[in-house]
């Protein structure tokens, strides 16, 4: 895949680079690609495979980021669920 294959060329080029900068934390590139290779094991572990749906329930912060990018790498599709919709609704289907 191109776009992941882009965005993993990025993590080793700009690795000691700021990649994300919240109110409480900074990341590097190399400390993201550290996460997202974590969250893809955590991910295949839980039986989540290429082509595979699943949904994220995060609010806007780097955990997100982190999953969509762990989500990608495996080659899933992400589902982005709004964090503050009704359970019932996030519930659906």
């Amino acid at each position: 895949n191109v776009f992941t294959k882009t965005i993993e060329d990025n993590l080793k080029k700009y690795s000691k680079l700021n990649a994300i900068i919240t109110k409480n934390d900074t990341f590097t590139y190399q400390e993201v690609a550290n996460l997202v290779e974590t969250m893809a094991k955590n991910m295949q572990h839980l039986g989540i495979k290429k082509g595979d749906l699943i949904a994220l329930s995060f609010n806007r912060n780097e955990k997100l980021i982190i999953s969509i990018l762990a989500a990608l790498r495996l080659g899933a599709c992400y589902v982005p669920v709004d964090p503050h919709f009704p359970k019932d609704r996030i519930s659906y289907g």
